[in-house]
């Protein structure tokens, strides 16, 4: 798992500790429907460059596959 700059800039800017741990293992259990798990694997050509994003605490973590890597984008803050 790796963290662009905005993603690590936005993390520094967190007051919640642990944070990066978290999301790593989040994205470590590949969060993605299960039919995308089994149709495109992470290392294959087809999943490169696909877009994601979750929920999690405050944040909406966007993430893309890149080079058989998960890689955090952005984490924009939710709205109440």
């Amino acid at each position: 798992v790796h963290f662009e700059e905005l993603a690590q800039a936005k993390l520094a800017q967190s007051d919640r500790p642990g944070l990066k741990a978290m999301i790593v293992e989040v994205l470590e259990l590949d969060p993605r429907p299960a039919f995308q798990k089994k149709r495109f694997p992470p290392s294959s050509p087809e999943a490169q460059g696909l877009d994601f994003g979750f929920n999690f605490l405050e944040y909406d973590v966007k993430w893309q596959i890149r080079d058989g890597a998960f890689v955090v984008k952005d984490l924009a803050e939710l709205r109440a």
